[in-house]
């Protein structure tokens, strides 16, 4: 759900190099209308077990210079900016969504450049398990933020 919303909200800011409707299905165009404008809850709950496979009626566009060159663009590991406020980050080690090494790497670029940066890596596999298990830490790390608590580095 948050992938397709993503890749929506970038058709949005790139109609002509991203056109990701343009490779939808009946479903795919469906569930775009429906998940346009809807919160995280519902995008979660309604792209749940729901893969490119079940909404692509193309994959064509993945061979596209322009689209590739889209997410590029909006990639943290090609941006060369290093955030000012204090971040928290984890990741899964063996994650097969979103690769470590990409994440680590980011956290390396930010932490060389004096970024107030707490990159916490989990031995596990999973995405969303990892999202889940270190959940509470992050939510605790904005709470001390607005507790007035100076960021910790833990690069």
């Amino acid at each position: 759900g948050l992938a397709f919303a993503a890749a929506i909200g970038l058709e949005r800011e790139y109609p002509t190099r991203l056109p990701v409707s343009s490779q939808l299905n009946e479903t795919g165009l469906w569930l775009r209308e429906w998940m346009s404008n809807e919160c995280r809850r519902f995008l979660l709950f309604h792209g749940a077990f729901r893969n490119a496979g079940q909404l692509a009626a193309s994959t064509s566009l993945m061979a596209s210079s322009a689209a590739r060159q889209v997410l590029r663009e909006n990639s943290l590991r090609y941006f060369e900016g290093v955030p000012t406020a204090p971040v928290y980050m984890w990741h899964g080690t063996l994650d097969g969504l979103t690769p470590f090494d990409s994440v680590a790497e980011v956290a390396r670029r930010y932490c060389a450049a004096g970024a107030r940066l707490t990159f916490v890596p989990y031995e596990i596999s999973e995405h969303m398990t990892t999202a889940v298990v270190g959940f509470p830490d992050a939510y605790e790390f904005i709470a001390a933020r607005f507790r007035g608590e100076p960021a910790p580095t833990r690069c």
